[in-house]
C-alpha cells in the first residue's frame, strides 16, 4: 500500500486566501472543479507521477 507523504499546504490564513484570490478568481474553472471533485480519493493513485513523489503539494 502506498503511504501518502504529502506535506500539508494550505491557503487557510488571511494572507494565503487574500493572495490566492488575487491570482485565481473565485469563478475560475479550476476553483469550481475543486468544489465538485473530491481529489483526495485520487491522491494515492497519482502520487507516483508527482515530481518528488508528492513530498510537497
Amino acid at each position: 500500500m502506498i503511504k501518502t507523504r504529502c506535506k500539508v499546504t494550505t491557503t487557510d490564513s488571511f494572507f494565503g486566501n487574500f493572495l490566492y484570490e488575487q491570482v485565481v478568481p473565485r469563478g475560475h474553472f479550476l476553483v469550481k472543479l475543486k468544489e465538485v471533485i473530491n481529489w483526495q480519493r485520487f491522491t494515492k493513485k497519482l502520487l507516483k507521477y508527482y515530481k518528488g513523489k508528492g513530498k510537497v503539494g
